[in-house]
């Protein structure tokens, strides 16, 4: 596989996870319709959007020239994996405090905003122009894919496992597994790879230079 065509698919499975991740609140919260009200409810939710969109411009703008979006994402997949994963604590410790849930999900929030100003920059760096519609589509499905795995994936754990904690736990596990390969095979670029050959290395400079 060539390298460029690796990173798409790594970041088509980051944004998999990312909607996934964010979507599975929604159906767990149905777990404790009897604990929280639907105002809390509501709240609990749009509390992502709060942390989303504190990081969103600071990530396109100042981290990601600044750092490399290699390392930008990472951290953003990190910090949303450890607020996804605090939800479980949060639920089982703090369900009666709503402020707790809050806080979680406004750590999701902060951790995914990175991501498209992220996946952006490094599209300029490495998708040649005949690719660039293409790998950009590709990357861009993980969305609705993360969307309708939650809708499937969540209720059938929840039901099989008769515990929602697992929803948590095996894309909290997911996340991890990811943070490994993109540490082996993410890079800011072709010229910071150390996986990729010369051959394509030079294609892609060629396009982008041209």
């Amino acid at each position: 596989m060539k390298e460029r065509h690796r990173l798409a698919l790594l970041l088509h499975l980051v944004n998999i996870f990312s909607y996934a991740d964010r979507t599975n609140m929604g159906i767990v919260l149905l777990e404790f319709s009897d604990a929280l009200t639907q105002e809390q409810t509501g709240r609990i939710l749009a509390a992502f959007f709060w942390g989303y969109l504190l990081t969103q411009i600071p990530a396109g703008y100042y981290w990601t020239p600044r750092v490399g979006g290699k390392t930008v994402l990472a951290c953003g997949v990190f910090v949303w994996t450890v607020a996804d994963l605090s939800t479980i604590w949060t639920a089982k410790v703090f369900w009666k405090m709503p402020v707790f849930w809050y806080l979680s999900r406004i750590g999701l929030g902060l951790g995914e905003g990175v991501s498209f100003p992220c996946q952006h920059a490094l599209a300029a760096q490495w998708y040649p122009r005949d690719e660039k519609a293409r790998l950009v589509s590709v990357v861009a499905a993980g969305a609705d894919v993360g969307l309708l795995s939650s809708i499937v994936a969540a209720p059938f754990l929840i039901s099989y496992f008769g515990r929602w904690e697992w929803v948590f736990g095996l894309f909290g596990f997911l996340n991890i597994i990811w943070l490994f390969a993109w540490r082996r095979w993410g890079a800011d670029g072709p010229e910071c790879s150390t996986t990729i050959d010369d051959a394509e290395r030079a294609y892609i400079l060629s396009e982008r230079q041209g």
